[in-house]
């Protein structure tokens, strides 16, 4: 049996590398070469992100959208449309099986929690980077450290 998965909803306003930790397994994602720690907190592995474009690529993604997440316009990018080139990226790493069917993607029963927990830790790093990008072009906050 296929389960719908979908994004956990994290409030951004107290996102931070502690908070991340609570709530999503940071060593799993180390581990898994989804993404490492840097001097300056945690961040996307870049093989990673190239799975993610890949499987947008396969997906028909439009190329505006391709351009913009590979260039780190992360401010142009639709968030939202991440999501499911995330989850497919997750179950590559994981041998396992994925459906996308109207804009929904399902995952196997069995590793649906495992997935969407992994898949909604990339998701909310990605919202992170977009806010800290937005606040740093309009607050005049010097960003640090490299993000992908």
């Amino acid at each position: 049996m296929m389960l719908k998965v979908e994004p956990r909803k994290v409030d951004d306003k107290v996102f931070g590398e502690i908070f991340f930790a609570k709530i999503f397994p940071v060593q799993e994602l180390l581990n898994k070469g989804i993404m490492k720690r840097t001097k300056y907190g945690l961040t996307l592995k870049k093989q990673f992100k190239q799975k993610i474009l890949k499987k947008m690529v396969q997906l028909g993604y439009d190329e505006k959208i391709i351009s913009n997440f590979k260039e780190r316009e992360y401010l142009r990018v639709d968030m939202e449309r991440l999501w499911i080139p995330i989850v497919c990226a997750i179950c590559e790493l994981f041998e396992c099986k994925f459906m996308v069917k109207n804009n929904e993607v399902y995952v196997p029963e069995k590793v649906a929690v495992n997935i969407e927990t992994l898949a909604s830790a990339v998701y909310t790093w990605f919202l992170h980077v977009r806010r800290l990008i937005w606040k740093s072009e309009n607050e005049n906050i010097e960003f640090f450290g490299e993000y992908v």
